[in-house]
Parts: C-alpha cells; structure tokens; sequence
C-alpha cells in the first residue's frame, strides 16, 4: 500500500506533539539560565531529536529534515560573520553533491529554457566579473545558497520522504510556535528569566519565534497552517484542526499582514475539489471545518487580545507607514532605473548602495528589492523579467492542470505553497530569505514528484 494512502501511517502522533513541546520547554530552561545568546548551541543540540541516521538510507531523510530545521533559525546570532553566512548553507553543499552522483532519465529540454539558462548564466558571469567584492559575494550567495536550496529542495528528496518532510514539518511549527507563544507572555505581562526577552528582537513586545523579525514567523505560521489543513484533508483527525488554531493564533500575535496572505491560499480547495472517492457532502463538511477554525482563532484573538488586533487592522490602512514604505522602495527601485547608466535589457546588475539605503528604507530596493519583479528587472532587465515571468505562469499552468486531472491533496498543497511565494515576493523580501526560498523549493518537489499520476514530470 502507498504510504501516503496507509491509514494507520498518521503524519503527526500525540507523542510527536509531547516531543515537540518538551524540546521547547528545554529551551527555554536552558535560555533562562544562559541567556537567549546560548541558541547557538541549543539549535544544533535540539537538531539531533529530529533526525535519523540508522542507516546510510536515512542521510538523504536527515539531510532534508536538518536543512528546514536551520531554516527557521535565522538571525545574527547564528549567522557567521557579518556576511550572514547561514549553517544551512554546509548541508545545502553536501546536498549538491548527492544530487550530481545520481542519474536522472533525460529528458528533451525545450529551446526556450535552453536560451532561457543561457542568457542568465552569460549575464551573470558578466556582472561577476566586473562588480566588486561586495557584489561578488552577494553573487555567490545568490547562486549556490539561494538557487542552489530551491535545486536541492526539489531534487533531492523522493517520494518516499514527503509523509517525513510533512511530520517534521507539523513539529517543527508546534516547536517554534511554542516558544513563541512563552516569548509572548514573557514579553507582555511580566518578564522572567534574568529581565532578558527571549527573542532577538528585544525591543519588540510581539514574538519572533527564532526568527530576527516577528513577519518571518507570521509567515512561517501561516504556512504550516497550509500542511496542517493538508494533513487534515488527508487523514481526517481533529488534531490537526486544533493545532490549526494554534498555529493561526500565533500568525495573529505576530500582527503582520503577510501573515494573511498565504491563509487566503486555502480557497485551492474549493477550487479544486478531492477525487471523486470523497462524498461532496463529507467534502463540504471538511471544508467548512477548516473555516470554522479560522473564525474560531479570529474570534479568540479579538475578544482576549483586543489592543493586538486593533494594531493588526490598522496595517492594513492603505496610509499605514508600512505600506507607504513599501510603494516607496517599489517607487525609488523604479526611479533607479531611470538612470543614465541603467541598461532596460540587460539590467543593472547585483549592485546597491547598501549605506544610502538603510538610511530610509532598508536595502529592499534594487538588487534587494521586496519585489521578486522590480529584483529580477533590476539586475537582469527585462529580459530577464520576461524569463522569469514566463517560468511562474509555466509552473501555476503545470499545477492547475495537475489538479484539475488528479486532484491529490499533495498538488494542491504545492499549489498553495507556490501561490504563498508569489504572493508574499510581490508584497516582502519572502524571496531574498531561506523561508521564502526553501518555500519555492518544496513547492517544485511536490510538483515533480506528484503530478502525471505520481511520476515525475
């Protein structure tokens, strides 16, 4: 019997929730008597009770599991030198070179990406070769850490390993959301542990988990919001629904609007309804769970944390000093482009000026921009954002018609990941960081992994 079809084969136990919430608890003592520098060490300490090397069979498995383990501790406490160079980035390597000793069937690859690959690979040695040092390495990290997670995310895994990739997945969001919540409560009504919050961003009353803004884990909880309605549809346990609510309660704390967005994704499944197998009126029903546990968590969140979510309205005013921030690098972006020295086909490159930036926005401008669009156009030209543009309305075509004809929960959960990309890139910085990236990444998985009936594609 196929794994993901075994009924006695649950993504998530009880006992995995215990195992979740004691690992957080440890952390937090440990924190309490070390200070929240010491999640150094923590994070590789906890690493080693979510994974599994019993046998050589297990390193893909365990790869997998450490790389989106890493991913959610993102800040400058564990990211070496000033460059921000990730732990993640040693598996992601050792990923690489698995993946180019395997043999994959060939397939006829079409001219359109051949000219496609060959245009940003000739643009990128050219920029390379004459930006400075700075650039450079921002080029680097770009290709090997930034492509080279999305290529390891996607061809690295089997089928086999996404019932694991889903659990860790599930623990992992009750580990982080855990502690988030106790940062919460430490942070707002009293502070334990030595005075000291328990977060990177000290001066920040709203939790951000092991992130270093509190808007990462709004989207990190939104999207295992996605796998959890996911492993509900597909296995039917009131588990899920309620750690549903937990994870949409800790979205709401974080009071960010991207948080929002990703949940929108939810509507896939009314959209493209389960096989046939699946009553429409047990269908129905499911469904109308998943949005009674929203309007659950809404209203839990609104009558106990009304201050909260009056902060979390007020984002969403169009002359919220957020979103006027944000036209304003989407218009200054497009104002550098303007240039004399801009090239409108071939782009400007991976340059910025990192010190004039954070001067009034941050560096999501240009090469950084906190549009995926206004990015791609700004280093590649348009062009490039014509490549890129083709490749995004490739993929959605690729998952609407896989969904359309199969109707596997796994397509449609990919299809709300990479709609989660899309969306959050044209709005944050999602794609500059390895969520947003590993994101992308798990999308294209489950697109070639579960589409065709089950053979890659």
């Amino acid at each position: 019997m196929n794994v993901l079809n075994n009924p006695n084969n649950h993504f998530l136990s009880y006992s995995d929730c215990i195992k979740s919430l004691l690992a957080c608890f440890c952390v937090v003592y440990c924190m309490s008597i070390m200070g929240y520098s010491s999640i150094i060490p923590l994070s590789i300490i906890i690493s080693l009770s979510f994974v599994r090397l019993s046998t050589f069979g297990k390193i893909v498995e365990s790869l997998l599991v450490l790389i989106c383990y890493f991913v959610l501790f993102d800040n400058d406490l564990i990211n070496m030198t000033e460059y921000k160079i990730r732990p993640f980035y040693f598996l992601v390597i050792i990923g690489g070179f698995i993946i180019l000793f395997r043999r994959f069937k060939h397939s006829v690859i079409s001219p359109f990406y051949c000219i496609a690959f060959s245009y940003f690979v000739s643009v990128t040695v050219y920029f390379f070769v004459t930006s400075g040092s700075v650039e450079q390495l921002y080029i680097v990290k770009f290709i090997f850490f930034n492509i080279g997670l999305v290529a390891v995310l996607t061809y690295l895994p089997y089928k086999s390993n996404f019932p694991v990739l889903i659990r860790r997945y599930l623990q992992f969001g009750l580990f982080v959301g855990s502690f988030a919540l106790i940062q919460f409560i430490n942070n707002k009504y009293f502070t334990l542990f030595k005075q000291e919050r328990l977060q990177h961003d000290w001066f920040n009353v709203f939790p951000s988990g092991f992130f270093s803004e509190r808007t990462w884990l709004s989207q990190y909880m939104a999207l295992a919001c996605l796998v959890t309605f996911y492993a509900y549809m597909k296995q039917r346990k009131s588990l899920y629904l309620a750690i549903g609510i937990f994870f949409i309660f800790i979205d709401m704390l974080c009071v960010s609007r991207s948080g929002i967005i990703p949940l929108l994704c939810i509507v896939l499944w009314v959209l493209f309804p389960l096989t046939q197998s699946v009553s429409r009126l047990k269908m129905l029903f499911h469904l109308f769970s998943i949005v009674a546990v929203i309007l659950i968590s809404s209203f839990v969140f609104e009558t106990y944390f009304s201050n909260e979510a009056t902060i979390l309205y007020e984002k969403f005013n169009v002359e919220h000093e957020g979103i006027r921030g944000r036209i304003q690098a989407w218009d200054l972006t497009l104002a550098r482009m303007q240039d004399q020295n801009y090239n409108f086909y071939l782009g400007n490159g991976f340059e910025w000026n990192a010190y004039e930036d954070s001067s009034s926005i941050g560096t999501a401008i240009g090469a950084k921009s906190a549009n995926v669009f206004l990015m791609y156009l700004h280093i590649y030209g348009v062009l490039g954002l014509f490549f890129i543009c083709t490749f995004a309305l490739y993929i959605i075509q690729k998952y609407y018609h896989a969904c359309k004809s199969n109707r596997s929960p796994e397509l449609i959960l990919g299809f709300q990941l990479f709609f989660s990309f899309i969306g959050l890139s044209f709005f944050v910085p999602f794609h500059q960081y390895p969520l947003g990236i590993s994101t992308l990444g798990l999308s294209l998985y489950i697109l070639r992994n579960f589409s065709a009936k089950g053979k890659p594609c």
